[in-house]
């Protein structure tokens, strides 16, 4: 599409844009540029309030001013689908339970994404509010680096999660009970990330082998067994459990093979161990 710059003579001004030309040049737009936008005229101002601007969503903490939701922002939250609050430099800055509670207030059920990774002061009390806030449409939720996410819960206080497919826990210190009750609700699940997790162990991971999960990340869970990470390789797709591998291979007996085989088998399954345990630590930093 091409505009032409209208000339002075004609008299055109923004007033003259298309709305759905303004609404593109919007879309582009960060927040805060919006923000700025909208308080220039009437016709910015109503063009803002569309509510597919706010749909995706992303705030920081200096949003919450002691605690405070402003008016504008709790027009915005009220209209979004996928919430990402991102965290401060400073962790003494971060959201707590309060100031989750105030944000979910002022979203409408029906987040489908939230992400809320490195804020440290959240507790289980505030998963729990997530949970049972937009249950039946939550599909993501990240939570990495909440680490005092610890207190143990009943597991009927968990609602059902029927679409409920990422959820990425690691660096927190979720039990065994909790884990298991979030994969008994959550049918759907496909990726599930309990990197460094010191608090969980084979417990926490007996209905993998039966859920629809696909892809599981247990780097640095150290309470999690050997014999556990051996079972749960042979049952999800090939290369698609992401562990500290502390075992190389289960080798033949040495009576029926020669010290040569021995040593090539044991070499082999070194090689596989590295090359496995690499590529955990690049997926851990990003692409997993």
């Amino acid at each position: 599409m091409y505009l032409r710059r209208p000339d002075a003579a004609s008299g055109a001004t923004l007033l003259d844009v298309p709305r759905d030309i303004l609404m593109l040049v919007f879309h582009g737009l960060t927040m805060r540029d919006m923000a700025a936008a909208a308080a220039t005229n009437r016709l910015m101002h109503d063009a803002a309030q569309c509510p597919s601007l706010w749909a995706d969503l992303i705030i920081s903490c200096c949003n919450l001013r002691g605690g405070i939701l402003t008016e504008q922002l709790r027009g915005w939250l009220a209209h979004c689908r996928t919430l990402t609050v991102e965290a401060p430099a400073a962790p003494c800055a971060s959201l707590d339970d309060s100031a989750m509670c105030l944000l979910l207030q002022a979203c409408r059920p029906g987040l489908t994404r939230l992400v809320l990774s490195g804020h440290a002061h959240l507790s289980a009390t505030s998963l729990l509010a997530i949970l049972h806030h937009s249950a039946p449409t939550l599909e993501e939720v990240h939570l990495r680096g909440c680490c005092r996410i610890a207190t143990k819960w009943a597991d009927s206080s968990v609602p059902a999660l029927p679409r409920l497919r990422i959820l990425d826990l690691s660096h927190t210190n979720v039990s065994d009970g909790m884990v298991d009750a979030l994969l008994e609700r959550s049918p759907a699940l496909e990726l599930l990330k309990l990197n460094y997790v010191p608090t969980i162990s084979d417990a926490a991971l007996a209905r993998v082998g039966t859920s629809q999960i696909t892809k599981l990340g247990l780097i640095g869970s150290e309470r999690v067994s050997d014999s556990k990470l051996r079972t749960l390789m042979q049952a999800l797709p090939r290369g698609n459990v992401l562990c500290d591998i502390s075992f190389v291979a289960d080798l033949p007996e040495a009576s029926t093979v020669s010290s040569p085989e021995v040593e090539a088998v044991r070499n082999q399954a070194a090689a596989n161990a590295i090359d496995k345990l690499l590529a955990a630590y690049y997926a851990e930093s990003g692409r997993f």
